[in-house]
């Protein structure tokens, strides 16, 4: 199979969605949009370290993924 490298742009500010929020922090049932996506990609086995360019609030999107990540 070949291999995917994954590259999320997770750096907006949400201002149409009227949030003081990151974009990626909105609520998606009952978690949070980017670890939601995350955890499908690593289901799906496509990429294991997916890169992850944060933002605004980014202190708050580094907190919730850990250090871990690649950011």
């Amino acid at each position: 199979m070949e291999k995917f490298e994954l590259l999320f742009l997770a750096a907006g500010k949400g201002t149409r969605m009227k949030s003081d929020l990151p974009k990626v922090w909105r609520l998606s049932e009952a978690s949070i949009l980017i670890r939601h996506l995350l955890e499908s990609v690593d289901q799906s086995g496509i990429d294991d370290k997916p890169i992850i360019v944060v933002g605004y609030e980014k202190e708050l999107v580094i907190k919730e993924l850990g250090q871990n990540m690649n950011m």
